[in-house]
């Protein structure tokens, strides 16, 4: 988001860096501008804020997601907005996972094959796929054969 907020051009000189283009401190050194706010920066965050809120003023009559521009608030259901795999469901305010998981064979290449096929990158269906990740790493401990059926114990934990 930072790298989005461009700088004003006689204001570029507070953010100067100094770069050694072979990273050799022995040979000539070159001087750059950044053009853009970096992340990092004491005042970043409170800029970022100021051209989001300016952006709002600017073109709120004219950004509006068609989606939601003609909803009344009062009757019509909020639809649920979807980003990096997790739903959100606007008017409950709730985060929901749609999983689609195919049978894969009981065998430790069908346990590699789901487990890592749910992207959760900000760990919040954790607790429900640690247990096939263990059983992925108890099935690598034994060095089960990659196309060899589990034993009754390993399968039971995988359907549950």
């Amino acid at each position: 988001m930072f790298h989005q907020v461009k700088v004003p051009e006689d204001e570029r000189d507070s953010l100067r860096f100094l770069w050694w283009p072979i990273g050799d401190t022995n040979h000539a050194m070159q001087e750059f501008r950044m053009t853009s706010h970096v992340f990092g920066v004491r005042s970043s965050p409170s800029v970022v804020n100021f051209c989001l809120r300016q952006a709002a003023l600017d073109y709120g009559d004219k950004e509006r997601d068609k989606s939601v521009a003609t909803l009344d608030l009062s009757k019509d259901e909020l639809p649920t907005e979807s980003t990096l795999g997790i739903h959100r469901g606007m008017s409950s305010d709730e985060f929901t996972f749609k999983i689609n998981l195919k049978e894969k064979p009981r065998k430790r290449r069908g346990v590699l094959s789901v487990v890592p096929s749910l992207y959760d990158p900000l760990g919040f269906v954790s607790p429900f796929t640690l247990k096939g990740k263990m059983l992925l790493q108890d099935l690598c401990h034994h060095n089960l054969p990659w196309d060899e059926e589990m034993n009754n114990d390993e399968a039971n934990c995988w359907s549950r």
